[in-house]
């Protein structure tokens, strides 16, 4: 079977031609859908065991920012309540702004994230197969095998062998009768 199939592949246009022989149109046909679909199952389940590996990874990293989002809230609501005037002074001023970057940034931080488990969600549920015919297989010009003319040649070979086989038996058949006759 292995000899029965030629794959060549191309990496520059990601394009894999396959070429089958097989003793009828049909079995090549079939080998080849068998081959495709067995492609495109394992690159939808690999590519699949990927997604959900990193939609689990991006909703726990997402689960753990957002909880330390409020508590960068909850610790800037605690100085603006217990400094009221940190506007006055030019060290509260600061924490202030610290405080005030740190949220800024878990939230952009957060909403990168969301973004990238929502694209992640979506590649998985809309996982398209990886195989596509782009031409549908056709029958060859002239068989592969068996080469007609060869058979007829090699028959006619062994015909006129058979047959020099043949003519020497019977002369030397007749050569013995007449040999034996004459003595």
């Amino acid at each position: 079977l292995r000899s029965s199939i030629k794959v060549r592949t191309s990496l520059e246009s990601s394009l894999i031609h396959v070429e089958t022989s097989a003793s009828s149109p049909g079995l090549a046909h079939q080998l080849n859908t068998v081959m495709l679909d067995l492609s495109d199952s394992y690159y939808r389940s690999t590519r699949g065991d990927e997604l959900t590996a990193k939609i689990a990874y991006l909703g726990s990293s997402v689960t753990d920012l957002k909880e330390k989002l409020k508590q960068s809230e909850d610790k800037l609501t605690k100085f603006l309540v217990q400094n009221t005037l940190y506007q006055q002074s030019p060290i509260l001023f600061q924490e202030y702004i610290r405080l005030s970057r740190a949220i800024e940034l878990q939230q952009k931080v957060s909403l990168e994230l969301d973004a990238q488990l929502l694209a992640a969600r979506m590649d998985l549920s809309s996982l398209t197969p990886s195989v596509r015919v782009l031409s549908q297989p056709s029958m060859p010009l002239r068989p592969s095998s068996p080469e007609r003319l060869k058979l007829v040649v090699l028959a006619m070979f062994a015909m006129l062998a058979l047959n020099s086989v043949g003519i020497f038996a019977l002369n030397a058949v007749d050569h013995a009768k007449t040999t034996s006759a004459s003595a």
